[in-house]
Formats: C-alpha cells, sequence, structure tokens
C-alpha cells in the first residue's frame, strides 16, 4: 500500500525506479505507476542477486509484507515474520552485490516494552517478550532492523511506523479493522487506556521519499503528532464509519476471543515520538492528527433512540449480529431519520448478501434519497436519476495506481466517502449493489463500448451492463458507467428514446443489444449480450483497463457529470460542458482550480484525497495536457 503512493512520487521527481513483485498479475500496475516491473521473489537468492546487479540501485527500499486481508490476532503474522527474517538477508545480500549504498527498511513503532516514559523514543528497549504471538513480531522484526544496521559497507535507515491508516489499509473503511468495528468484534479493552500512535500511508510514503535523500543511518519513528488512548480513538473510528458504540470488555475476557495477549497488547501500548525524524530527515505528518481523517471519516452518526436488532440469521443477511443499531442522523433526513411515506421504512431486511441494510440506507442517503423506494418502475427511476447525478464516473483510481479487483464492498465503501465514484465496471457493480439490496433482480451482460462492429471484429469487453427487471414495466438498461449516459434508465426494447435533451436508439443485434449514443456523446454507442455474466468474467478485463499502458482510462484522467440537458467532463485538465445549444471549453490555471473543479462540478471533496494524492493528481492531468497538445 505504501509502494503505491510511493512510486508516482519517485518518478515524478525524476528517479528511475523498479518495483519488486512476486506476482506477474502485478507487473502491469508497476508499470502504469511508472516503475520498471521485476518479477521475483524474495526468497529466491540468486534470481535476487542477479535481478539487482543487472539494474544497480543507488537505494534500496525494503516494504516486503505478507499480511492478509482479514486481521486474526490470534493467527500472528507468520509469513510477514519470515519474510523480516529470510527475506531481508536475501535483499541485503543482494544489495551489497550491485553496490547499492543505502538500505531503507519498514519496522512498527508498536514494538516497545511498556511503562514509562511515554511517549517512547528510539532509544527505548523492545518488548522481546511481549504476550502471546506478538513476542515472535518484536523478535523478528528486532532481527530485520539488526541485519540492516550491521550489514557492511551500506547505510541502513529503519522507518518503525505507526498504525497505519488510509486506503488499502485495515484501517480503510472497507478494511478488516472497520467491518470488525461494525460487527462489534473489536471491543475497548480494561479502560483503554493503551496509546496508539497513527501514521496516514500518505506520510509513510513521503517519509521514505525523505529517507532516501537524507539522514544519517539508523531507526526512526515515523507516527503522526497525536498518540491516543484506545477510549478516545476507537469511539471515533466507529462513528466515523457509521458503525455502533463499540463494546467494552476486560482484560480476562478478551483474551480467549482475540488470542492470548492481544488484551495486553491494546491495553498497555505507549505511543511513539517522531521528535528525531523530524529534525534529521526534514519530515513532517501532512496528516498531523488522525482525528482529522482516521476519526472524521463521512458517514452517519449514531443519534436517537436504540433498537435490538433481531437475533434471527437468515440467509439473505448473513452479517445479521444480535447487537444495538443505531438511528441514523443525516443532514438530509434532520433528527428523526428518514421518512417512511408509502415506502418501504428503513431497517433490517431481506437482503442479498452483497450488501446490509445499514450500508444499502447509507449509499441511499449518500445519493440524497430520504426514503427506501418500492423494488417497481418508478423506484428505478428514481434510484437510477439520484445515483447518475450524484456518483461521479471517474477514473482517480486508476490515474493513482490504487485500482483494485471489482469487490463490492470495497468499492461501495469508496462511493460512500468522499464524493467518489468509479469508471464503469466500478460504478455499474455498485449501483448492482444498491438495486439488489432493494430487491431488484439486476443482470450483468458483457459490453463493448465502442464502434458497432467491434463485436464482430473480436474486440474483448471493456463495459458491464446490467439489465434491471421490475415487474409492472419489464426489464431495463440501468447504466452508471458510461459517464454521458441517460439518468433515468432506459426500457429494454427497440427504438428511439428520449432521455432529457438526449435521444438513444436501442436496436436488437443477433444474441444482443445495440445501444446508439445521442449525438452529444463522445462515443458511437455500446453493445451487450443477452447471456447473464458473473462478476469474475470482467475481472481480467478490469485489470486490463486499469494497468495497461495502452488503456486510455491510463492515459488519461476523466471526470464525468450528465444531467438533463447537458454533460460535464474534465479530461486531463480541459473542462468541457456539452449539450443542446451547449459547447464550452476551459482550460484548468492551476491546482487550486483543479481542485475547486472537482467540489463544484462533481461532487468530489478535495480534502477526502488529501494534499499528496491532489497534488499528484494535478501534476498527471497536467503532463497529460502537454501531451495531449504535442500530439495535436
Amino acid at each position: 500500500m505504501i509502494g503505491r503512493r510511493l512510486i508516482p512520487r519517485l518518478v515524478e521527481d525524476g528517479h528511475q525506479v523498479a518495483g519488486m513483485t512476486r506476482s506477474p498479475d502485478k507487473a502491469a500496475r508497476l508499470t502504469a505507476m511508472g516503475a520498471i516491473p521485476v518479477v521475483c521473489d524474495a526468497y529466491h537468492q540468486a534470481k535476487l542477486t542477479a535481478v539487482l546487479s543487472n539494474s544497480p540501485s543507488d537505494v534500496v527500499v525494503h516494504l516486503l509484507t505478507d499480511l492478509p486481508a482479514r486481521l486474526n490476532p490470534a493467527a500472528g503474522t507468520t509469513a510477514t515474520n519470515r519474510l523480516r527474517r529470510e527475506g531481508t538477508r536475501n535483499l541485503l545480500q543482494a544489495a551489497r552485490a550491485a553496490g547499492t549504498r543505502r538500505f531503507i527498511a519498514e519496522s512498527i513503532a508498536f514494538l516497545y516494552r511498556p511503562g514509562s516514559p511515554a511517549p517512547k523514543n528510539e532509544q527505548d528497549p523492545p518488548w522481546l517478550d511481549a504476550p502471546g504471538c506478538f513476542a515472535e513480531t518484536v523478535r523478528a522484526v528486532v532481527d530485520l532492523e539488526q541485519q540492516v544496521l550491521r550489514a557492511p559497507s551500506l547505510s541502513g535507515v529503519i522507518l518503525r511506523f505507526g498504525w497505519l491508516y488510509g486506503p488499502g489499509t485495515w484501517y480503510a473503511p472497507d478494511g478488516s479493522i472497520a467491518w470488525d468495528v461494525r460487527d462489534r468484534r473489536y471491543p475497548v479493552v480494561g479502560e483503554g487506556r493503551g496509546m496508539w500512535s497513527f501514521l496516514h500511508v500518505d506520510d509513510a510514503a513521503a517519509a521514505v521519499f525523505a529517507a532516501a535523500e537524507q539522514g544519517r543511518p539508523g531507526i526512526y519513528n515515523i507516527v503522526d503528532d497525536d498518540p491516543a488512548p484506545m477510549h478516545a480513538w476507537l469511539p471515533a473510528f466507529a462513528k466515523a464509519i457509521g458503525a455502533p458504540k463499540p463494546p467494552h470488555i476486560q482484560n480476562a475476557l478478551a483474551r480467549p476471543d482475540a488470542g492470548r495477549g492481544t488484551a495486553d497488547i491494546a491495553s498497555q501500548l505507549a505511543g511513539a515520538s517522531n521528535t528525531k525524524a523530524k529534525n534529521e530527515l526534514g519530515w513532517k505528518p501532512q496528516y498531523p492528527s488522525w482525528r482529522a481523517c482516521l476519526g472524521a471519516l463521512p458517514g452517519p452518526a449514531p443519534a436517537g433512540r436504540r433498537e435490538r436488532a433481531s437475533r434471527t440469521v437468515t440467509p439473505q443477511d448473513p452479517r445479521s449480529r444480535a447487537l444495538d443499531r443505531a438511528e441514523a442522523v443525516h443532514p438530509l433526513c434532520g433528527a428523526q431519520g428518514l421518512n417512511s411515506s408509502s415506502h418501504t421504512p428503513l431497517g433490517p431486511a431481506q437482503l442479498p448478501v452483497m450488501l446490509d441494510a445499514a450500508t444499502r440506507d447509507q449509499l441511499l442517503r449518500r445519493i440524497g434519497l430520504t426514503e427506501v423506494p418500492a423494488a417497481d418502475a418508478a423506484g428505478l427511476r428514481a434510484v437510477h436519476r439520484a445515483f447518475v447525478s450524484r456518483v461521479p464516473y471517474e477514473n482517480i483510481a486508476v490515474q493513482l495506481g490504487e485500482s483494485e479487483h471489482l469487490e463490492p464492498h470495497a468499492l461501495v465503501q469508496r462511493v460512500l466517502h468522499g464524493g467518489r465514484g468509479g469508471y464503469c465496471f466500478e460504478a455499474n457493480t455498485v449501483l448492482q449493489a444498491l438495486l439488489e439490496a432493494l430487491g431488484f433482480t439486476v443482470e450483468r451482460r458483457q459490453g463493448i463500448v465502442g464502434p458497432r462492429d467491434a463485436h464482430r471484429r473480436g474486440e474483448p469487453a471493456n463495459h458491464i451492463a446490467l439489465v434491471a427487471h421490475t415487474p409492472d414495466a419489464g426489464p431495463f438498461i440501468a447504466e452508471a458507467g458510461l459517464g454521458e449516459g441517460p439518468l433515468e434508465p432506459l426500457p429494454l426494447a427497440a427504438g428511439p428514446v428520449t432521455a432529457g435533451a438526449f435521444q438513444f436508439t436501442i436496436e436488437r443485434e443477433g444474441e444482443g443489444w445495440w445501444v446508439a449514443q445521442h449525438a452529444y456523446g463522445s462515443i458511437p454507442g455500446f453493445r451487450f449480450s443477452d447471456a447473464p455474466a458473473t462478476l469474475a468474467d470482467f475481472q481480467p478485463h478490469h485489470a486490463r483497463l486499469s494497468t495497461s499502458a495502452g488503456s486510455s482510462f491510463v492515459q488519461t484522467l476523466v471526470v464525468q457529470r450528465p444531467s438533463d440537458d447537458h454533460i460535464v467532463t474534465l479530461r486531463a485538465r480541459t473542462l468541457f460542458v456539452n449539450g443542446p445549444g451547449r459547447c464550452e471549453r476551459r482550460v484548468l490555471g492551476d491546482a487550486p482550480a483543479f481542485g475547486a473543479t472537482l467540489r463544484d462540478r462533481f461532487g468530489i471533496d478535495p480534502g477526502a484525497l488529501g494534499p499528496e494524492r491532489l497534488r499528484r493528481l494535478w501534476a498527471k492531468a497536467t503532463h497529460q495536457h502537454k501531451t495531449h497538445q504535442a500530439l495535436t
């Protein structure tokens, strides 16, 4: 996760960067970020030495981990501990053979023995006899550090990172710990006095960037300025992600569930000081306190009357738990919650596995709906219009090298926070999840956006098309993944269809359908087949379009939002407004104008993106603009 933020920054600064992965599938992602991909396993000493010797590097950055997507404290971090010992040894030998001058390695800032004084500095002793499997983690980390600092002919730098939060981490809204907090499986232990030092992933990348150029060999704590007790940060985090208030549990009761020692660790951590890193590396966190981000993620706040949820766990909702559920308050709803009128009231429902009731309700609020629409044609139109109007078509994740697999929960969490959206595969995946949670039957179809004969020429799929079925008006094309598509769903029937000021034409074509785009669109149209498809069918196409250097999604930043009579498009740094009687074009002059345009035109919060990611995005847009000018 740190590498995804570090590599683009190094490349933009003029460094030649080689990125190592053991997975050939991830090589394209490295290329998209501007790095030279190297496919190699850290345990293959001979190949590793050959790779580094063939491409000598002044600096080697060791960020190798093998952590599971789902945290299990009782299981420990055995795979990563092995990497810390054996992988570090192999990488050091290869670096020395290649003549590397500086070696930077990732460590942890929560390895210190508890007790006064606190927060801890780099000279304080590690907790080598920590309880449970954490002792092995600490010993493996110390082994890594000593190998690096004692390596002959190398300038070794150890960066002890705090608890990482931000996109792609366990503490992200779609991360492992966030889901445990929602399920009330992450309690405040004892009195919650354990002190936690957090660190945003962008600040971790910035520290590596700084350490590559300056600072004496040695150990540096890389943490924010605000160590926080568990009783403060955990309830704030739960509130930010719309989770119930975390329970309190005594140490003795926590151990059987979380693994021996986990409770002691949570209640005894002492936090860490970043004074040395600030003084010697010239680094300071852009996110000086977790409170500005980890504890302030957009989401509904607990309020009002608490109700006991049903203890029945149904096959349709396997995530149900017997726990307190808070009524949600939202600025659009007021303190009384969502209005019910003649529609189904919010609350527990028989839902598909994909979304639970709370997430469904958050999505409805995100798109401005204060009622749960019925699963009929009128409800489909209402949800479709609200979704397309408020969830922008955008490829920001692709541009920043942050695109992941098409995992519905992760994509839903992205849409819920910061005004974000996604490109075709992503946006339609979230729309389908919401519609199914509302009771609609929705089918995915393989689609191709482009010329009408693209299918006959054997071009691969590049689009998810959705067909939503209604009991009173038959099937509709539900489409949130075009950026310049209709605000309302199109009836799946041959003939012209008027949507606002735009006209589409739908035609039957072999074993599928052709949808001709309106006159103000940038594409001829799209075709989709009759045969339903699974989400797995689209994963390779998504990987290709989100990482390949030849993909237009990788080559150019695009953000779009349609309305009834015009379409607003940001392409690189040029803003277009097209529609009947409108043809506007304006080049954005600077980064503040770029951020303001994302906010005002598309509803994307620059603050949620963060200054570093916004800077990188603007740099990419500027470079793409210059490249386009050179080609025209």
